[in-house]
């Protein structure tokens, strides 16, 4: 699961990371439902981040632990619910839909996805909620979580209110109509909504019925074809960025000089993951907003943050002052060239086209040679 808005290259993230501003307080991330492992922005962050993966299926945990990792991480072989006990976990063909939740054959079948969900077989795994976990294993307190468990999601937040106090941003996965006899979209906004979160992004997945089908280029982990999202058709599920917006309860609590919970470890964080999200005006409002009530380090340039955190201008780098100037002006300041057009658009179909496996890696050489063809 990877969003479509993520950036290639987060200059101000970069930047805050080669200065060790997450050294002392790494980004701390839980994945839960971590099948192929972590998505690949958090390998910018070297040891300034920690990755806590759950994964039910003890096999693919213990491949993953046998990897070499760039972020310090750790995946345990252990089915998170909402509560600890046992239940039935349902297999299907497609290892990555395989869940307490049971999809809908009926339904499934009009989108000619059976192929994917049909369910194989069935076992009972023990269960563990995520603030009972973390409290016996010792663990710190994160700061992002994602979640893709088909259909689970709801169940785990909420026995993981505890967690989520600490917590500033979330990525999941969710699903609309009667897919899944999991929790609605509904409800898991408004839970989401009662905690302090808000829904910042979110990239639909369409499927198409099987009376007016598509070539699909999807493939299982074992290179068998599996049908998957559409062009177009009903909008049936959709990946969701959940984020706090600091800016509202530090204007709304009006604090100055210090502040219980915005600290300037964790502002930092928030303006990183505004950034690597696409949300660059996001961060900049952020730091504007912290430094004016001194919130961020006096030693902190913000000017330059600033200009960091600015997109870049038909591919060249443009300071934040000449990008308001362009808009004053009637310039589009956000123009892209034709490369960087292509770029989007293969990006773009990547993330449309391809199986979760692939999407991470190919994703990371694609921007690798991206940099060292800008720098050459």
């Amino acid at each position: 699961m990877s969003h479509a808005n993520i950036i290639d290259d987060p200059r101000m993230t970069r930047h805050l990371i080669a200065q060790g501003r997450f050294r002392d307080d790494p980004l701390r991330i839980i994945d839960v439902g971590a099948r192929y492992g972590a998505e690949d922005h958090w390998v910018l962050f070297g040891d300034q981040a920690h990755i806590l993966g759950f994964e039910a299926d003890a096999e693919e945990a213990e491949r993953l632990n046998a990897l070499s990792h760039p972020v310090p991480t750790r995946y345990y072989p252990v089915a998170l619910f909402g509560d600890q006990g046992e239940h039935t976990f349902y297999l299907t063909r497609f290892n990555a839909s395989c869940g307490f939740y049971r999809y809908d054959p009926a339904w499934w079948t009009r989108l000619g996805q059976m192929g994917n969900v049909a369910v194989t077989g069935t076992t009972t795994l023990d269960t563990v909620d995520l603030d009972g976990f973390l409290k016996d294993a010792g663990s710190r307190d994160p700061d992002f979580m994602k979640l893709d468990v088909e259909g689970a999601e709801l169940d785990i937040l909420q026995a993981g209110t505890r967690t989520l106090n600490s917590v500033i941003g979330l990525s999941l996965e969710t699903f609309f109509g009667p897919v899944l006899d999991q929790p609605p979209f509904h409800r898991v906004d408004g839970f989401l909504q009662e905690q302090g979160f808000e829904l910042f992004d979110l990239d639909l997945k369409r499927f198409r019925r099987t009376v007016l089908p598509e070539i699909s280029p999807f493939a299982d982990e074992h290179g068998n074809p599996v049908s998957g999202p559409s062009r177009t058709g009903q909008v049936v599920s959709a990946d969701l960025l959940y984020l706090r917006d600091a800016v509202t309860e530090l204007e709304r609590e009006d604090v100055t000089g210090s502040h219980p919970f915005w600290n300037r470890s964790r502002l930092l964080k928030l303006a990183a993951l505004y950034e690597i999200h696409g949300l660059q005006d996001c961060a900049i409002e952020l730091l504007t907003v912290a430094s004016r009530r001194k919130l961020l380090a006096e030693n902190e340039d913000l000017q330059q943050l600033l200009d960091l955190a600015t997109p870049l201008h038909k591919g060249e780098v443009q300071s934040y002052e000449s990008c308001l100037k362009r808009v004053k002006e009637g310039d589009d300041p956000y123009r892209e060239t034709g490369s960087e057009l292509l770029w989007r658009g293969v990006r773009l179909w990547i993330h449309e086209h391809l199986p979760a496996a692939a999407v991470t890696s190919l994703k990371s050489t694609l921007a690798s040679v991206r940099r060292l063809l800008k720098r050459s």
